[in-house]
């Protein structure tokens, strides 16, 4: 609770500020099995308020609250942009300088002669694809860039071409976000976690927001699910950790949104304010590694194997928020609405209550389109589809024929021929349907 002391100029309350429909949307996705966890935080000049509904396991898990760590996944990309602020306002580098000068060995990519920036990676401008093509994700797909070192990351930058000019087209880059947080590493001697803890963490008195968990920490962790199974937590190296590699709690969170906002007691350090300002608008607008949402508001999500997060700032109001969940299902709209009622709560669909014993019925080698093999199974009572090479997913009953996947655009529709068994499924993703024909024994 060390890091709530330093907010304690303001109250601390656990259900102000959260209406009784954002409460009962929380409690509906829990409920029904979309996320076996949500916590929130708001900050503003009221006060800090929680909310927090669920627990750490979907079964005998420990009840969540402010203090229960997550993975942050792509929120870590803030972190980075900061740490970069910090190390420019304390005259380390610059942010137009090359990233070339501080990669002395190793030939980085270039554009008939325009080079990569700072600037360019923290605003996803550089002309780096989302990931680098020697990533094999098919490897380890449930803990993909554990793998992934520093020799991995040079060899790929000494191999790819540019195929544009940096700062001319917005491509989302968790590479790129990587990139960045192993550079700063280089030029700190330090590693990703200690930059935060030495620049920020000590700050705000955030114990708990980590890369690499202890032994303690890991009893407040809460297990990443999905499909509501439990799922291994994501591990990164220095290589690429700037793109997602952070933990942390609510409670904690929200102190790294006070730092953000021009609450009493604290004042915005340039490298903050360098963090919000515009610095390129490319197709859509971005401060360093903070998204724009109208004029006012900065965001960013996260989403990892078993989690999705998100945070943002509300600069006029001077509001921050966060929402946090063990669970592939968006919580982004949550995350909105708080900092601007007009964005609709979404409503998860509804799960039908079916005998398990039907899926016993559906069990089976499928084809589609004559090419793409799938296997349906059933474990524990539940129902999954695997595609061939690729992870099972589970996918949840809105009736006895009709299945779909939580949070992601695909539903399977069984259908029985006129032997009354099950003789192919029709598979609809993006409003495209087509027949998947059961492979007969």
């Amino acid at each position: 609770m060390r890091n709530i002391l330093f907010l304690l100029f303001i109250s601390i309350s656990m259900n102000a500020q959260f209406s009784e429909e954002f409460k009962a949307s929380i409690l509906e996705r829990v409920d029904n099995g979309y996320a076996p966890s949500i916590a929130v935080g708001v900050i503003d000049s009221s006060g800090v308020h929680f909310y927090n509904y669920g627990k750490t396991k979907n079964e005998f898990g420990k009840n969540v609250d402010q203090e229960t760590i997550y993975e942050i996944g792509s929120i870590s990309k803030v972190f980075t942009s900061l740490l970069l602020a910090e190390m420019i306002s304390e005259g380390e580098m610059k942010l137009d300088d090359p990233i070339e000068d501080y990669l002395p060995n190793v030939q980085v990519p270039d554009y008939k002669g325009i080079k990569i920036t700072f600037r360019h990676l923290a605003t996803h401008n550089s002309g780096l694809p989302r990931l680098p093509d020697n990533l094999k994700l098919g490897e380890d797909l449930s803990n993909p860039y554990a793998h992934y070192d520093e020799k991995m990351l040079l060899d790929f930058l000494e191999k790819y071409k540019l195929l544009r000019e940096p700062g001319t087209k917005h491509e989302y880059s968790n590479l790129g976000a990587g990139l960045l947080g192993y550079i700063l590493t280089q030029q700190s001697g330090m590693t990703l976690e200690e930059m935060f803890d030495e620049k920020v963490g000590k700050r705000i008195f955030a114990d708990n927001t980590k890369i690499t968990l202890s032994e303690e920490q890991k009893e407040k962790l809460a297990l990443g699910h999905s499909g509501g199974d439990v799922v291994p937590n994501w591990d990164f190296q220095d290589a690429l950790a700037g793109g997602g590699a952070f933990k942390s709690t609510v409670s904690e969170m929200l102190s790294f949104l006070f730092l953000q906002l021009d609450l009493d007691e604290n004042d915005r350090t340039n490298a903050t304010e360098l963090t919000q300002e515009l610095q390129a608008e490319v197709e859509r607008k971005m401060g360093l590694g903070w998204h724009f949402y109208k004029e006012n508001i900065r965001w960013h999500n996260g989403g990892t194997g078993g989690y999705r997060s998100f945070c943002g700032i509300d600069l006029e109001k001077n509001r921050g928020v966060v929402v946090l969940s063990n669970s592939t299902y968006s919580v982004d709209d949550l995350g909105l609405h708080l900092l601007d009622e007009s964005e609709a709560l979404q409503k998860p669909r509804a799960i039908a209550k079916v005998d398990p014993q039907i899926y016993k019925d559906y069990v089976g080698k499928y084809v589609l389109s004559g090419i793409m093999g799938m296997e349906v199974t059933t474990e524990d009572d539940k129902l999954y589809f695997q595609p061939f090479g690729q992870p099972k997913y589970r996918i949840y009953p809105e009736s006895d024929t009709l299945y779909f996947m939580l949070g992601v655009e695909i539903e399977l529709e069984f259908v029985k021929g006129e032997d009354g068994k099950v003789d192919s499924f029709i598979f609809e993703q993006n409003n495209i349907k087509q027949e998947a024909k059961r492979v007969k024994k």
